[in-house]
C-alpha cells in the first residue's frame, strides 16, 4: 500500500521519496513505546510537516506501531517503579507531551495502591534518615519537599507523617 505524500517543505518530495522513511519510522516506534507529539517531532527534523505527517502518523496507528494509551501506561509504570516519580509528577510529565486527559488517569489508575503507599513510605523513611543532622521540624520539612518534588499528594504525605517521625502526633 503507497500514500501519496508531498511535502512542500521538502521541494515537493513524492510517495517515491518518502516511502523509504515509513520503514525507518516503524523501527524507530518498534525500538521502544513512542507518543504522537514524539514522532511528530521526529518527522519535522525530517522534514515532514502538515498533511504529510498526519498521513504517517495514521498509517503508524494503523499497523499499531503508535498507541497512546499503551504509551501512557508503559509511562507511569516505568517512572514509578523505575524513578519512583508520584502521580501528579507522571501526569505533568504526559501532559507536557501531548497525551489526552483520560488516557492519563486511565494510566494513573492502573498503578498499585499498596506499591504506590509502600513506596512512598520507603522514600519518606530513606529521606527521613539523610536528614539526620537537622532539627526535627526542620528535617520533616526537608522530608515533605523532598517527596512533593517527586510528586507525591500532600495528604499521603501530611497521612505518613505519625509512621515516620517517631511521637509525632497528626495535627
Amino acid at each position: 500500500m503507497r500514500i501519496a505524500v508531498t511535502c512542500p517543505q521538502r521541494n515537493g518530495m513524492q510517495s517515491a521519496e518518502a516511502e523509504p522513511l515509513f520503514p525507518w519510522l516503524t523501527r524507530f516506534c518498534a525500538y521502544r513505546e513512542r507518543c504522537i507529539s514524539e514522532v511528530r517531532l521526529k518527522l519535522r527534523t525530517k522534514g515532514f510537516v502538515g498533511e504529510s505527517a498526519n498521513e504517517f502518523i495514521a498509517r503508524l496507528q494503523e499497523q499499531d506501531f503508535l498507541n497512546e494509551e499503551r504509551y501512557a501506561r508503559m509511562f507511569a509504570g516505568g517512572h514509578f517503579r523505575q524513578k519512583q516519580w508520584g502521580r501528579k509528577k507522571i501526569e505533568a510529565a504526559l501532559r507536557a507531551k501531548g497525551v489526552p486527559q483520560p488516557l492519563i488517569m486511565r494510566a494513573l489508575g492502573e498503578l498499585s495502591a499498596a506499591e504506590y503507599t509502600s513506596t512512598l513510605l520507603r522514600l519518606a523513611g530513606k529521606s527521613w534518615r539523610q536528614q539526620a543532622s537537622h532539627p526535627e521540624p526542620k528535617r520533616w520539612a526537608r522530608v515533605r519537599a523532598s517527596l512533593l518534588r517527586k510528586g507525591y499528594e500532600s495528604a499521603l504525605i501530611s497521612g505518613i507523617q505519625q509512621q515516620i517521625v517517631p511521637g509525632q502526633k497528626k495535627k
